[in-house]
């Protein structure tokens, strides 16, 4: 939890460029659960740490179809 308050966040715009995608998408990723937040506020503000990030190009990175 401490890696949480201290590490550095990105906020949509940041994600997005770091993920080349569009922030419309990344809200969308994020309602859809594929893509990890922080959501602070009723009307949510979303906060992504690097680890949101990896984890989320982890899970979509191709795998390999054996011959």
């Amino acid at each position: 939890m401490s890696d949480l308050i201290t590490e550095e966040k990105m906020n949509t715009e940041q994600a997005a460029a770091l993920l080349g995608l569009s922030t419309v998408t990344v809200r969308q990723l994020v309602n859809a659960g594929a893509l990890g937040c922080i959501r602070l506020g009723r009307r949510p503000l979303y906060r992504f740490t690097r680890e949101h990030v990896a984890d989320f190009l982890q899970r979509m990175e191709a795998r390999p179809v054996a011959a």
